[in-house]
C-alpha cells in the first residue's frame, strides 16, 4: 500500500471504529505517524504552512530566552 494511501486508511478507520474511538491519543499518534511518513509535498499546504508559523514562533521564543540570560549576566 502506498503511504498516502496508508494514512488515507488509518484516518478513515480511526473514525469509524469504536474501540479507536476509545482512545485518546490516537488522533496524535496519526499525526506523527502522517509527519514521520509523508513527503512534505503530500502533507497539506495549510498543514504545512501551520507547521511553518508554530516553528518559527517556537524560534522567536528561544530568541527571547537567550535575550534574558545575555540581560541578566554581567559582561564586565
Amino acid at each position: 500500500m502506498a503511504p498516502a494511501r496508508m494514512i488515507s486508511f488509518m484516518e478513515r478507520h480511526a473514525v469509524a471504529c469504536s474501540t479507536c474511538l476509545q482512545d485518546a491519543e490516537l488522533k496524535g499518534e496519526i499525526a506523527k505517524i502522517k509527519e514521520l511518513i509523508l513527503p512534505e509535498s503530500k502533507i497539506p499546504k495549510a498543514v504545512l504552512a501551520q507547521q511553518q508559523k508554530e516553528a518559527y514562533e517556537a524560534s522567536l521564543e528561544d530568541d527571547e530566552e537567550y535575550e534574558d540570560d545575555i540581560d541578566g549576566e554581567d559582561l564586565t
